[in-house]
């Protein structure tokens, strides 16, 4: 009869055991899985960091190749300025327009120029920048310090004038357009003289 009441005992024991052991593997198991989630934390934060490193890395990139890009368009833009705003003096034809034209005789010149003064010749005298037109028919410029032959085939424009028209035989013919001085000297310029190229059309 004593047996029953320490079997009861024995089981209860037991079960008590029992019940300590699935608490504390609950327990573990819980705190496994909050450490599996800080765990994946800091790797959900290390992608984001490194991608966001990436962006801005990019971002860099794309800011350098813009800067550059600017850089080159003010490069461009400095030289187009540089050119446009050039002091030094030159002459051209206004008319014939284009170096290859193709024209009708009688043949009319202008003559433009830039940064320069175009005067009469006054007696020979020399002015600092200045000088006339003389206009050469097939023939090449002079070289500096030259004086230009008052004949053939040359023509002055001493009086200060631009413009002439002139009689031109049908075919390709050489124009040139140089400034002389005073005293018809050419001077030390290159952009003083130019020379095109023109055909005359048979009438």
């Amino acid at each position: 009869m004593r047996k029953y009441p320490r079997t009861e005992s024995r089981w209860g024991f037991i079960a008590f055991l029992f019940c300590l052991m699935v608490l504390a593997l609950a327990i573990a198991c819980g705190g496994g899985g909050d450490s599996g989630e800080e765990a994946a934390e800091p790797d959900m934060e290390e992608a984001a960091e490194a991608d966001a490193m990436e962006e801005d890395a990019e971002a860099e990139t794309m800011d350098e190749d813009a800067e550059g890009e600017t850089m080159e368009e003010d490069a461009e833009g400095e030289s187009d300025t540089e050119e446009m705003s050039s002091d030094a003096p030159r002459i051209f034809f206004i008319e014939p327009a284009d170096d290859g034209a193709t024209v009708t005789s009688p043949v009319t010149f202008t003559f433009g120029y830039e940064n320069f003064i175009i005067e009469a010749r006054g007696e020979g005298e020399v002015h600092e920048g200045a000088g006339h037109h003389h206009l050469g028919l097939n023939t090449e410029c002079l070289p500096a310090g030259v004086a230009i032959p008052e004949a053939d085939p040359w023509v002055h424009f001493g009086d200060g004038s631009a413009t002439m028209e002139m009689q031109l035989a049908a075919g390709e013919q050489t124009l040139t357009i140089q400034i002389g001085d005073g005293a018809h000297v050419t001077l030390d310029e290159p952009g003083l003289c130019q020379t095109i190229t023109i055909t005359v059309a048979e009438e």
